[in-house]
């Protein structure tokens, strides 16, 4: 989770320490199965076949999408980010996180 206008950050983890460097392809899309799903380009940069490299003798590493600040006032936001391919490693059946815009625009009440 991030506010809108800071990066949403996930982390890529190996069950146990690897010999040997470990590749991963990571992209976003849209959660059109979400309430509130964000649109790519207007809400966060879309990330499409991204390498993400663990070194060897390390468990995890880090990728960060940017999310864009507006003026809206709207619910948070979700979009999910996948992996789709690796190279000496051997995919879960959880490659999916979501990923949550939170907005942090007011809300003015006239009374």
């Amino acid at each position: 989770m991030a506010t809108e206008g800071s990066p949403v950050v996930f982390t890529v983890e190996l069950n146990a320490v690897w010999g040997e460097t470990v590749t991963v392809t990571v992209s976003t899309r849209s959660d059109t199965g979400g309430s509130s799903p964000a649109t790519a380009g207007a809400d966060y940069t879309a990330l499409t076949g991204r390498a993400v490299t663990i070194p060897a003798g390390s468990t995890s590493r880090t990728f960060s999408v940017a999310t864009r600040q507006d003026n809206d006032t709207e619910p948070d936001e979700t979009f999910l980010a996948a992996v789709s391919s690796a190279h000496n490693a051997t995919l879960s059946d959880d490659t999916t996180a979501t990923g949550t815009i939170e907005d942090d625009d007011e809300v003015l009440i006239l009374t």
